[in-house]
């Protein structure tokens, strides 16, 4: 469901002067949305009955930050996952309602769910005594999410407790965008333990590194596959104990009993103001140029906390 401003695709097609490079690389796009210029609402009048008369439905997924012309680059270049969903306005807050409700009454088991983004501030959730609840999440075993950090209040306490209705997820997958103005009680954490998780996969997120740390070691039996990018960790003033990013990797390579495959990418920093950028290795000219702007390779931390040994400190910049 996502969308493109106007003024996003009178520039994208202005840069483009021949008629038939036109078509061939705007042509999806132009095909699917014609010339219509009203507000688009998704049709939920239609949407919610469909959902009732599908059975063997298993996989769901809301977005509204995927490109949904993803074979053309031009179109996902210029596609913004923020101007998308300002575009859908009150539809996706009226649509996961309407369809979370919709899933409630339909009462059959789900195995993936994807809410991009998801609006639990203000969803209302149902109890966890309700038996509908667990009928239908507690067999989600994939849950991809995308935070919305762009509102007054965040209540992570909201999204801690929609993960709970999930106990048997095996992969999970948290995303959000950085913005100019958030909520000041943004973090991410997950108080009742998945006890089933083997993939994580974590993007843009605000920590607090006391939460994140415990949250490592709390599914540390059962992780094999983390990734890790441009996280925003944070201290509790009021916590006795200091903890910092070369705490977490250190406890990673200790808490994490079975991983296979681990990921640290990205800008890593803390509020403090320490940071540093690792990047992936590809090409050996562009790890130089990376290098040059002191920029390491994640490659040493993902050793170390795979296979152990001298702890290969980062060079922490302020």
């Amino acid at each position: 469901m996502g969308r493109l401003t106007e003024e996003t695709v009178g520039w994208g097609t202005s840069q483009i002067d021949d008629d038939e490079e036109l078509i061939r690389k705007w042509g999806p796009y132009f095909t699917t949305q014609d010339e219509f210029l009203g507000s688009i609402e998704l049709p939920l009048d239609w949407v919610v009955p469909a959902i009732m008369r599908l059975p063997n439905l298993d996989t769901l997924c809301l977005t509204w930050t995927t490109c949904p012309w993803e074979d053309c680059w031009e179109i996902e270049n210029a596609f913004n996952a923020q101007e998308s969903v300002a575009l859908a306005g009150d539809e996706v807050l009226k649509s996961q309602q309407a369809i979370l409700d919709a899933l409630l009454d339909r009462n059959i088991p789900l195995k993936s769910l994807t809410l991009e983004p998801i609006m639990h501030p203000e969803l209302a959730l149902p109890s966890t005594l309700d038996e509908k609840v667990s009928t239908v999440f507690g067999s989600v075993t994939q849950l991809r999410l995308t935070l919305k950090y762009e509102v007054d209040y965040f209540k992570p306490d909201r999204l801690d407790y929609f993960i709970s209705f999930m106990p048997n997820i095996r992969d999970l997958s948290v995303h959000a965008w950085p913005v100019e103005e958030e909520a000041k009680d943004i973090t991410f954490y997950i108080t009742k333990r998945l006890q089933h998780l083997e993939k994580i996969k974590l993007t843009c997120l605000h920590v607090n590194l006391f939460h994140f740390a415990l949250l490592m070691k709390d599914h540390g039996p059962t992780l094999k596959d983390v990734e890790l990018r441009t996280l925003y960790g944070w201290c509790d003033p009021f916590k006795p104990a200091e903890i910092d990013w070369d705490t977490v990797f250190r406890s990673m390579k200790d808490d994490l009993k079975v991983p296979e495959k681990i990921r640290i990418h990205g800008k890593f920093q803390d509020n403090v103001g320490w940071h540093q950028c690792f990047f992936i290795e590809e090409r050996p000219e562009l790890n130089l140029f990376l290098r040059s702007f002191g920029d390491e390779a994640g490659g040493r931390l993902e050793k170390f906390i795979l296979e152990g040994g001298e702890y290969p400190q980062p060079m922490w910049r302020i």
